[in-house]
């Protein structure tokens, strides 16, 4: 991914173009995050006050955002692991009061996305044992 320069990234084998040896070979054009952003969504704003405006965006920016963002998701890929990444935005205002209300805001970001990802790891079991069950029945 070019910067705002165009200019790509180089590494230590002095590859820096997409597919050719670079350091993003091997990996797709686009990697999305697994975590469920729709359910998180719906936590963080029943956990949040009314009046603020959260909301999901399929862009983290330019320049940094983004390569920060692709980044993770690109060294989770790599690892085999899965890419639960997200990012966040924030508003620019330092003031006593943005700050408090971030700082809350983001507490109930990070218990939204705890409480998405235990809810799916029981549902991920509870479809494990339905499926060992029905294997078990079938053996019968």
């Amino acid at each position: 991914m070019p910067d705002v320069d165009g200019e790509l990234l180089g590494d230590d084998r002095g590859g820096g173009d997409e597919g050719e040896g670079g350091f993003w070979e091997g990996l797709p054009g686009e990697l999305e995050t697994e975590v469920d952003v729709e359910d998180v969504l719906g936590r963080w704003r029943g956990y949040s006050p009314k009046h603020m405006d959260l909301r999901i965006s399929e862009d983290a920016g330019h320049y940094l955002c983004d390569f920060i963002y692709f980044s993770s998701l690109a060294h989770l890929e790599r690892a085999g692991e899965r890419r639960r990444v997200l990012f966040l935005h924030v508003p620019s205002d330092a003031s006593e009061h943005s700050i408090a209300t971030g700082r809350e805001l983001l507490l109930q970001l990070v218990r939204s996305v705890v409480e998405s990802e235990m809810v799916k790891r029981e549902k991920d079991k509870a479809g494990a044992g339905e499926a060992a069950g029905a294997a078990a029945d079938a053996a019968n």
